[in-house]
């Protein structure tokens, strides 16, 4: 634009000086090259203005893709909005055991089903989570909109899958434990327990069915029962088969003899845990 006023500044000036006769064939030789500057000037102003303009659009689109999803995890219950309840997978069998990834900002891959003969097959991506740091822990920035783990919490850096099928390199993973979706993970990603190493680890747990599964003195069907344990949260002691040594948990101040409860019966888990104290 400045450009333009300087040229028709000095235009002025020389049409001033010369004769009518010059002027009019100056102002026919001067007044395309002056139209010319005038549009690319203006051209010029648009696209500075509008760059911007898509910066910004492209910016508030990459923050909605950011936007933390609502991922959902089975082990939520209506009411209890502080801390999720614990309890076993109403979906299918429990399993092999619990999946929980490494939790820092980073993307973590789900993958379709690999040919588990071949180490060297890497199968294509379904799809990912996309974890960012914030300002507390390590949050989800990102998720498939079917995403349900089984159990969800990163303000205590928890997040655990079901196991499913798990080879040397590639494990199997519930990725939606209301309908039963699964997806594979590569093992580098995450850390795999078994269920008996997950239950001895767990916090607590509680008979769902003290009344068929009370506390007994051995772990046989038939062994002396000691207590229902109703209503009672049981520490893990040791683990024989289908059977758990617990005792009294430090999180409640009811006296429970020490015995041998079933923590699983033919695929299914017998008891609920809790993660959290």
């Amino acid at each position: 634009m400045v450009t333009s006023v300087l040229l028709a500044v000095i235009a002025g000036v020389l049409f001033a000086r010369r004769p009518r006769r010059d002027a009019v064939r100056a102002l026919l030789v001067m007044g395309p090259v002056a139209v010319l500057l005038v549009a690319w000037t203006v051209h010029r102003i648009i696209s500075a203005t509008s760059a911007p303009i898509e910066q910004w659009q492209e910016e508030q689109q990459r923050l909605r893709r950011m936007k933390p999803t609502g991922v959902m995890f089975a082990s939520w219950r209506p009411g209890e909005m502080d801390r999720p309840a614990i309890t076993p997978s109403d979906h299918g069998s429990m399993g092999i055991g619990m999946v929980s990834p490494a939790l820092f900002p980073r993307v973590l891959y789900f993958h379709y089903p690999p040919d588990l003969t071949t180490e060297l097959d890497i199968p294509a991506v379904m799809d990912s989570i996309v974890f960012v740091q914030g300002p507390y822990h390590v949050e989800i920035a990102s998720a498939p909109p079917w995403l349900v783990p089984a159990h969800l919490e990163l303000d205590y850096d928890l997040l655990l899958f079901k196991a499913v099928t798990a080879s040397q390199h590639w494990v199997e993973v519930e990725v939606n434990a209301l309908d039963g979706r699964t997806a594979w993970m590569h093992r580098q990603d995450m850390q795999l327990q078994f269920w008996p190493e997950f239950i001895l680890n767990v916090v607590a747990v509680e008979t769902l069915d003290p009344s068929v599964n009370p506390i007994r003195s051995k772990p046989l069907d038939r062994a002396a029962v000691l207590a229902e344990g109703a209503n009672a949260l049981l520490k893990p002691i040791a683990i024989q088969g289908d059977w758990l040594m617990v005792g009294a948990s430090e999180l409640i101040e009811q006296e429970v003899p020490t015995g041998w409860i079933k923590w699983r019966e033919g695929g299914k888990l017998l008891v609920a845990y809790s993660l959290l104290c």
